[in-house]
């Protein structure tokens, strides 16, 4: 689904001022009234960009930015656009083509604007407006009595570079692969509303609700870890095109369950005197990025013998020694109970022989 935003160019018209001796309301004639204009140009080809439509908006202190009584306007020939007799106050100029693409600002000295509609004066990209300073006193001679200088109407402009929006379209950005730890996520970029789109890709994990990019998770795939056992995780497609802002699209986010493990046992030796004790060695095989942890517990012939706790550091292995048995032959079954990140397992039955 396409997610469309429109960019907002704050301008800051200081025209308090008010002409000594003058009264009652300014006329469209008067110079206090302020204007403001500017072109705007194609992102791909540079030249101007006629046909953008172009709406001013008024900031009110209780209902923030709203239409101002000015009629919307469209760039002429030459990519410019123009809003005069406007009254002292704080203004935004919105800029899009027919399509709603985005527009970003290039004016000399300001900042680029970006993101949703301004909340209050004075965000990023703010222009000036100020009526001259008052002549003053005139050296006898140099003017006629009771005339003034001519003074200028203030005047701002606001130069922009309208580009097209890449968007995900069509088939949505998706994953493919198992979703357990130590299993590998590969991300589908989906349909773009353009041809050849080149592509980036950040994973995230998604933590109470809030998605939180991983560290260096940039490539197309991902090997899921531990720390992402119990959460989600999704991708950020972002497409890249010269003359194109990027809207990015994202896959759903998918629950991660627990790495697999595999169990291994071994005896120390198969047969063993009354007198002595059998002794296991056993192997909890997990992916890397999980790790072993938790409880070993080995069993005689269904009956619990000997249990041991592992750490990360002994990389799943460990011995346990069993109780003195009777003579016979003894099933011996050693199984990995699990843990938060990884799934139990158990090992294939070996046979201990203890003889006189």
């Amino acid at each position: 689904m396409r997610h469309r935003g429109t960019i907002l160019f704050v301008v800051t018209v200081l025209l308090g001022l008010v002409l000594p001796g003058s009264a009652g309301p300014a006329t469209a004639e008067d110079p206090r009234l302020g204007t403001i204009t500017g072109t705007v140009t194609d992102a791909a080809t540079k030249g101007p960009a006629e046909g953008v439509h172009a709406r001013l908006y008024r900031y009110d202190a209780g209902d923030g930015f709203v239409p101002a009584a000015n009629a919307p306007t469209y760039t002429d020939a030459e990519g410019s656009y123009s809003f005069g007799s406007l009254d002292p106050g704080h203004y935004t100029v919105e800029l899009s083509d027919a399509t709603g693409a985005f527009v970003t600002s290039t004016w000399p000295g300001g900042a680029g604007v970006s993101g949703s509609k301004p909340q209050a004066p004075g965000d990023a990209g703010v222009v000036e407006l100020a009526l001259p300073e008052e002549p003053g006193t005139q050296e006898p001679g140099t003017q006629e009595p009771g005339t003034q200088e001519p003074r200028t109407p203030p005047s701002g402009r606001l130069d922009a570079e309208l580009s097209r929006v890449l968007y995900n379209e069509g088939a949505p950005a998706s994953t493919t692969g198992t979703t357990r730890a130590g299993y590998v996520l590969s991300a589908r970029p989906g349909g773009w509303n353009a041809q050849d789109v080149a592509f980036t890709y950040q994973w995230q994990r998604v933590v109470n609700d809030v998605a939180v990019d991983i560290r260096g998770a940039t490539a197309s795939s991902y090997v899921m870890t531990r720390y992402d056992v119990g959460r989600e995780v999704r991708v950020e497609v972002t497409g890249l095109k010269d003359g194109y802002v990027a809207d990015p699209g994202y896959s759903d986010a998918r629950a991660v369950g627990k790495g697999a493990s595999v169990t291994t046992a071994r005896l120390v030796r198969a047969k063993v005197r009354t007198r002595a004790h059998g002794r296991v060695h056993v192997y909890v095989r997990t992916a890397p990025v999980v790790g072993a942890t938790g409880w070993v517990v080995v069993r005689v012939d269904g009956r619990k013998r000997a249990s041991a706790k592992l750490r990360l550091s002994q990389a799943g292995r460990v011995t346990l020694t069993l109780p003195r048995l009777k003579r016979g032959r003894h099933r011996v079954v050693a199984s990995y109970v699990g843990s938060s990140v990884a799934s139990g397992s158990t090992a294939r039955a070996v046979t201990l022989r203890v003889v006189r």
